[in-house]
């Protein structure tokens, strides 16, 4: 069967199965404290628990929504390539799987060190990408666990992955590259115990999650986890916790991201920011539970993450952007007339002189003619542009260029060379003057 016919149901069904968040579907659920938290493990990166009636329901409205965003043509082409693809798997989407799962759901996600992530992408071995996976995992509730059994199986036979039992458990090997034996096979592993389904990439994690967790094991027995639960719901019926210590931790210790951070000022100057105790000295965790007919939300977390913070954040995600521009237009702006001061300093010392200030062996700071120009034809020449770096000057005695080479302090080009004039729209882009006008200039300004 080709894959291609059923990839975007199955992505879908990742979607609502995997990226679901509490506030999503918590209004369709009953208050209930979530008896799947007892089966998490302590100080994981994230943690997601969903407690919700209905999640066929959700399924639908996610599709309709789905729908509607693919307009009106294809809505219908996606309804009927579901009904055509559900037939000829032989179950329904709603009825064999989402209506099997709940009352309650959960995802875990941990991660290798930045090096393993690193390793895995670049040398995809089915070791590296165990590694890679090993931290994450699936947990839910489930009705009828023979049906989703079923139902499983012939997504993953679709899929042309091996299945067999293993230590009470069923094993699955998924071919990420179909017969390429380049790409690593996966070792998917799933079982039940009672009413209780867990799906991840290793024997030992399904089977830990399948009974409760010893104490001092479980999720609530993280440090981290302990100082924000009692500032949350008791009986929620939705629960994110995201763990940003330990996320500052992956990066505190991985040499990889220290050296891309220190080779580049703007990342460690967010790094300093976002690395500090203000926005990473505790987790972030948010409960929801039905409050007159809606939900109510309560989050805790670091100040710099507050509800507050928070605000200002989307409000600086909008304006941010817009103020740096305007900030990088205002050098831009500096940058060109500093640039123009100098070639009249040039025209006038030709006038006077018969030649321009020079001439240069290649190119120079523009300093370097100061001591030709300066107080006469001007008190103090400009040395550096907008952004601080040396203003640059080249001359034969006949002709002559000025150079900022823009943002990125970079030379474009050899500008004493012949070339075309040109606008730009990048920062990084040189700003040339030579012999009466600008050469290169940023779009929109003509001084």
């Amino acid at each position: 069967m080709c894959r291609s016919k059923f990839v975007p149901v199955l992505f879908t069904l990742a979607l609502l199965m995997v990226v679901t968040s509490p506030a999503a579907t918590a209004a369709k659920a009953k208050q209930s404290g979530l008896e799947l938290r007892s089966r998490l493990p302590k100080d994981p990166v994230l943690a997601i628990v969903v407690s919700s009636k209905d999640l066929p329901a959700g399924f639908d409205e996610m599709f309709e929504t789905a729908a509607r965003l693919s307009g009106d043509d294809s809505a219908d082409d996606l309804r009927k390539g579901l009904s055509e693809w559900e037939s000829r798997m032989g179950f329904s989407v709603r009825d064999d799987l989402l209506a099997q799962i709940g009352p309650e759901f959960a995802l875990v996600i941990d991660l290798p060190t930045a090096e393993e992530l690193m390793n895995a992408v670049g040398n995809p071995t089915t070791e590296n990408w165990g590694r890679l996976l090993q931290g994450i995992g699936k947990l839910a509730m489930v009705r009828d666990a023979e049906r989703l059994d079923g139902t499983l199986r012939k997504i993953f036979t679709a899929w042309d992955a091996e299945i067999d039992e293993a230590e009470e458990l069923t094993r699955v090997t998924l071919a990420l590259g179909g017969t390429d034996p380049a790409f690593p096979q996966i070792p998917l592993y799933y079982g039940f115990r009672g009413n209780t389904f867990a799906l991840g990439f290793t024997p030992e994690w399904v089977r830990a999650s399948l009974g409760k967790r010893p104490s001092g094991e479980r999720l609530d027995n993280g440090a981290d986890f302990a100082r924000l639960a009692p500032h949350l719901d008791a009986r929620p019926s939705g629960l994110f916790y995201l763990n940003l210590p330990r996320i500052a931790e992956w990066i505190r210790q991985s040499p990889l991201i220290g050296m891309l951070i220190a080779n580049n000022a703007e990342a460690k100057s967010m790094a300093d920011v976002f690395l500090s105790e203000e926005y990473v000295g505790m987790g972030l965790a948010a409960t929801t539970i039905e409050a007159d007919g809606g939900v109510k939300t309560t989050s805790f977390g670091p100040p710099g993450l507050s509800a507050g913070h928070l605000l200002r954040g989307i409000v600086a995600g909008v304006a941010i952007p817009n103020l740096l521009s305007a900030i990088e237009r205002g050098k831009q702006k500096r940058s060109l007339a500093d640039v123009r001061t100098i070639s009249a300093v040039c025209q006038q010392y030709f006038i006077d002189n018969g030649n321009y200030p020079g001439p240069t062996e290649g190119w120079v700071p523009v300093e370097t003619i100061a001591e030709q120009v300066e107080p006469v034809y001007i008190r103090v020449l400009p040395r550096e542009d907008g952004w601080a770096s040396p203003i640059l000057f080249w001359s034969d005695g006949s002709s002559y260029r000025i150079v900022s080479n823009g943002k990125d302090g970079e030379m474009d080009r050899d500008w004493s060379q012949p070339f075309e004039t040109q606008e730009t729209a990048d920062p990084g882009q040189d700003i040339v003057f030579g012999d009466g006008q600008f050469l290169t200039r940023p779009e929109g300004m003509n001084e």
